[in-house]
């Protein structure tokens, strides 16, 4: 979890120090951002399993990331007005280019647009939510090759629709200029002192310039929320993506069964079709014995994820797992792979959380959240100063553990 916050505020960084024209975007930096920490992450972790290949807790974050990140960057991240990647979350169709696939990026765009998390048992709030994001991400799992549907669809298919499009390639190249330097330990460079000046800022490329009327058509709780954004202001920010960071990782360290608060109607659905459930009485079975079942379906269906990406991507990515993966397809190995896959399991859970927390984590480097005071203000007044910071930029000192440093954010 924490290189997965180490790899975003990396690219959340390189962007405030970027010294050219940067985009302007409203909610795509979330997903586009989240997912290349996400493969950054992953990559990061596969490296020293190649030096730790009996590490099982490694092995089982990089699996869960296996399951959230995107497969690969082909084609571009965006294209058309349509998000192009995909994860094994969900999987679209092979002949659907109308529909979206939904990536860890996606998790960490919904928190100014979901509140329900659960379900997770033990924690307070989200341990009873019968429709939350931990509950869709498994029902996406253990369905056939579908988009996401519902709000968060709409919200994921709407990131693209920028105009005029993102430079994606040079932005990329920034990104991975700028990471090559950090992991050799070099210090980030400071932005030059003729650049803080406001006479000498170049402009923003906007993008949209208010998302509120579409993404209040996608999802009426949208301006509920909006009302009720402190915590994605200032000091606030970084507070919200601590107790979600917090909370995954508490999540990722227990088992399946005792995360489970799964009812027994999301698990008939979720084990349709599954011929070793094809009798159980979902219905009738004891919490206890209801967490135990659940967690062998869920296992199953994460199981199989697994199996689909070894073969849907580059050798080189499941080159650090290969003697986990050919255990997880051979069936005469099932009952020495529960605790494996068990681990997966929660630490995909915990994505659903960490993802969610890195948005505010994001916001808290974001011009438009840093001076912006938004207790006890008319809305108008919040979203003016919003929008007005996040165009003209705010100077600002990064507080790093390589040092302060000035910076121009937008």
């Amino acid at each position: 979890m924490r290189i997965l916050a180490f790899a975003a505020v990396l690219f959340s960084v390189t962007v405030l120090w970027a010294p050219r024209a940067a985009d302007a975007f409203h909610y795509l930096e979330h997903s586009y951002f989240t997912d290349k920490a996400c493969g950054t992450a992953q990559r990061i972790l596969g490296e020293r399993l190649l030096t730790e290949p009996d590490n099982d807790a490694l092995a089982s974050r990089y699996l869960a990331l296996a399951v959230v990140c995107p497969n690969t960057w082909t084609p571009p991240y965006c294209d058309g007005g349509w998000k192009r990647v995909e994860a094994n979350v969900n999987r679209l169709p092979s002949d659907d280019r109308d529909d979206v696939a939904i990536t860890l990026g996606d998790f960490a765009a919904l928190p100014d647009h979901i509140s329900n998390y659960g379900p997770v048992s033990g924690l307070p709030g989200a341990a009873k939510q019968r429709v939350g994001l931990v509950e869709r991400v498994f029902a996406w799992v253990s369905s056939e090759p579908r988009g996401a549907g519902g709000i968060i669809g709409d919200v994921a298919e709407d990131a693209c629709e920028t105009d005029p499009p993102v430079d994606w390639n040079r932005i990329e190249t920034r990104l991975n200029d700028y990471l090559a330097k950090a992991v050799a330990g070099e210090s980030p460079r400071a932005v030059p002192q003729s650049r803080l000046s406001p006479l000498s800022r170049a402009p923003v490329n906007q993008g949209p310039q208010d998302p509120s009327g579409p993404y209040s058509f996608d999802n009426p709780h949208f301006l509920d929320l909006v009302l009720r954004d402190n915590h994605h202001f200032g000091d606030h920010a970084y507070g919200a993506w601590l107790g979600f960071h917090t909370t995954a990782a508490e999540v990722a360290a227990r088992s399946c069964e005792a995360n489970f608060a799964f009812d027994a109607d999301f698990m008939e659905e979720a084990a349709a079709e599954l011929p070793a459930w094809k009798d159980v009485a979902w219905d009738e079975l004891a919490p206890s014995a209801l967490a135990g079942q659940g967690c062998a379906v869920l296992r199953e269906r994460v199981r199989a994820r697994l199996v689909e990406w070894r073969d849907r991507t580059p050798v080189k990515r499941w080159e650090p797992v290969r003697h986990r993966l050919a255990r997880f397809a051979d069936p005469r190995q099932a009952e020495h792979t529960v605790e494996e896959i068990n681990a997966v399991v929660s630490a995909v859970m915990a994505l659903a959380l960490e993802g969610s927390g890195l948005h505010f984590l994001q916001d808290g480097l974001a011009s438009g959240h840093m001076r912006a005071i938004t207790s006890r203000r008319p809305l108008g007044d919040r979203r003016f100063d919003h929008d007005y910071d996040s165009r003209e930029g705010v100077v600002a000192v990064v507080e790093t553990s390589a040092g302060h440093f000035p910076t121009v954010a937008f």
